[in-house]
């Protein structure tokens, strides 16, 4: 009971602070990509609970399982464009940016399959998972996707002074954390 609290709390902050940001310049470009980057943190929440309640059946489980991976890669790809607009714009090529969405196409396609995802099943009542064969693809365009974020807002402190630089520092962190205990905890 404790866990669905704390999904609930965390969600309702998470979306709130999303909704404040994208209602408070609706037509900015960074404010609706950062509320897309909540939404998908969210949803990947919602969907990593509902896997784990064995109280589902395993239809269920095998679905949010696959949303789980989906949400997950969306969260880091979205968070990935945000770190390319703020604090300071990046500029990339068309040749990286179609590169990256064709990575982020072909994974979060990948990623809603039982060759990425695996297969939920169950043993004496305990839900069992797997990876599919095709995890290291995944976990290789998380790796290059979070290293592209880092080195954006490494980029924005080095380049930048003042305020921006604050900020800079601030989403460093408050990206670093959150992904790092996820990684180790999921």
């Amino acid at each position: 009971m404790s866990g669905l609290i704390t999904l609930i709390v965390t969600c309702f902050v998470n979306l709130s602070l999303g909704l404040l940001v994208l209602l408070r310049n609706p037509r900015k470009r960074v404010s609706i990509v950062f509320f897309l980057d909540s939404l998908f943190i969210s949803l990947w929440a919602v969907s990593n609970y509902i896997t784990g309640v064995s109280s589902y059946g395993l239809l269920v489980n095998g679905i949010f399982n696959r949303s789980a991976f989906l949400f997950a890669f969306l969260a880091i790809a979205t968070s990935l464009w945000f770190s390319a607009l703020f604090p300071r714009q990046v500029h990339w090529s068309k040749r990286t940016v179609r590169t990256l969405l064709g990575v982020a196409v072909l994974v979060s396609v990948l990623s809603m399959t039982n060759s990425v995802a695996g297969v939920v099943d169950s043993e004496g009542g305990e839900l069992r998972f797997s990876v599919g064969p095709l995890i290291a693809i995944y976990i290789l365009a998380i790796a290059v996707f979070l290293g592209l974020i880092a080195k954006n807002f490494i980029d924005a402190y080095r380049k930048t002074r003042g305020h921006t630089r604050q900020q800079a520092i601030f989403l460093l962190t408050g990206f670093s954390v959150p992904i790092v205990f996820g990684l180790v905890s999921n």
